[in-house]
């Protein structure tokens, strides 16, 4: 199939400049850096959401027929529904303005949308499409891309954005051994595998930027070329089928001496680091002890639980949901038959360990208002149990909406230390708008009288 065939895709248009990073270029991007060029957006989108609308209402053949039968009830219909068009189309535009006005304030979005990247050329076509100079200088982040597969642009969104922790789930096919990438059964699809979505691209990546013989060996990353990509496969099927089959794909990064891994004495950085959760088998995932390139997620709720077992015991409302409600939820809290002691989660065998906001929280319903201080000293307690075993912090599943929501616990989680923030809008997330969030003391569980507000990468405060 052509890319121009590809059916649910937004592609760029043929007089769309494209520069050789695969950035769709868009002079209007960041020129409205005034509270002027975000009204001048809000009029803008307004009035383009009100022809599209006219346009359906009077492409319905019922609405012409009124029209010309009767002039004045078609005039007077037209009439009506153009003030409900831009009356109802405003209020939406103006809402968005209010809870979320970076989205004006910057103008026009950066979009990314290059030929090369869309699924119908790089299943077909084969990762030989990627361009060498991808993805650039782009500022690696510490942000997880979150569902990933189930972005535009799997794998290379994110990248772009600066996503260094990439999440696939994954489901074993028996009948040809394969693994399969989607979300939920319905979404899986045969050129929808691993192999073709994220490790053979991977692979081709790494080997455009060493060819054989280099030294010092490079990453994806050209501002950060010893920074490790995450590959966090979630296992959807049985883990102790997939595992396996996940070991024997990744043969081409193994060979090359991409992977991170144990080697019976301690941990070799590699340019890739595979992590495995949902039904990961944590007996199997440590069954070799010569040698390992596939980690563990380990369950945070657990670590945390079991690091204050022996403390006096704190008001019941900051305690965590208790584990077994979670263990249906994947994400590091399934495959833990046998263990009752966290500490065998090391970073021998474990990379991150993992808790979900409403887990760490207490909370069954979607978060509506940012967590009360109790519940940031439990996370806060949580972050230094899990790095006191030498394992990397992930909080998962913040809330997506409404914005300045989903930026107080990105804000919160930074304060506190947490290494991966789990993030679905990763173009959010770079621009940094939520770094400009300001809490007292007090709000983050400190005893302290000083302020905090949260630093950008560059170790100045976010403005």
């Amino acid at each position: 199939m052509a890319p121009s065939e590809s059916p649910g895709w937004q592609h760029a248009s043929d007089d769309e400049d494209i520069d050789d990073r695969g950035f769709l270029l868009d002079e209007r991007h960041g020129s409205n850096s005034n509270a002027i060029g975000s009204y001048s957006r809000f009029f803008l989108d307004t009035s383009r959401v009100v022809v599209n609308r006219l346009v359906e209402i009077m492409s319905n053949p019922r609405r012409r027929l009124v029209a010309r039968t009767n002039p004045s009830d078609g005039l007077r219909f037209l009439e009506s529904s153009v003030a409900d068009v831009i009356a109802s189309s405003a209020l939406f535009q103006l809402s968005m303005l209010i809870l979320d006005p970076h989205t004006y304030h910057y103008g026009y979005p950066h979009r990314f949308n290059p030929p090369w990247a869309w699924p119908s050329v790089v299943y077909e076509e084969g990762a030989e499409v990627i361009p060498r100079t991808f993805p650039g200088s782009v500022q690696p982040l510490d942000c997880h891309s979150h569902n990933d597969n189930e972005r535009r642009l799997p794998l290379f969104e994110a990248l772009h954005y600066g996503c260094t922790s990439i999440e696939a789930d994954v489901w074993l096919l028996e009948q040809d051994e394969s693994l399969l990438v989607g979300h939920s059964r319905h979404s899986l699809h045969q050129r929808r595998n691993l192999a073709s979505m994220y490790i053979r691209p991977i692979e081709h990546m790494l080997d455009q930027r060493n060819p054989a013989g280099s030294t010092p060996v490079s990453g994806v990353f050209d501002l950060e070329p010893q920074r490790s990509l995450v590959l966090l496969v979630d296992l959807k099927s049985d883990g102790y089928k997939a595992l396996p089959i996940l070991e024997q794909q990744l043969a081409p990064l193994r060979s090359k001496g991409y992977l991170t891994h144990y080697n019976g004495r301690w941990v070799v950085d590699g340019l890739v680091t595979v992590v495995v959760t949902g039904n990961a088998p944590f007996d199997l995932v440590t069954a070799d002890d010569s040698y390992r390139d596939v980690f563990f997620d380990a369950p945070l709720a657990l670590i945390w639980e079991d690091h204050n077992k022996d403390n006096v015991a704190e008001p019941k409302e900051i305690h965590a949901t208790p584990l077994e409600q979670e263990q249906s939820k994947g994400q590091g809290l399934t495959g833990l038959e046998g263990i009752t002691n966290a500490s065998v989660f090391t970073p021998i065998n474990s990379y991150y360990a993992s808790v979900s906001y409403k887990q760490a929280l207490n909370r069954n319903f979607p978060p509506i208002f940012p967590p009360s201080a109790s519940q940031v000293e439990m996370m806060r307690q949580m972050v230094e149990a899990a790095q006191s075993q030498g394992l990397k912090v992930r909080f998962w599943s913040a809330p997506n909406w409404p914005p300045r929501l989903r930026n107080t616990f990105w804000a919160i989680a930074t304060l506190l230390g947490v290494d991966m923030i789990g993030v679905d809008d990763a173009r959010a997330y770079q621009l940094g708008h939520w770094r400009q969030e300001k809490f007292t003391a007090e709000e983050l569980g400190e005893k302290s009288g000083k302020d905090s507000r949260v630093q950008d990468h560059s170790g100045e405060t976010g403005t």
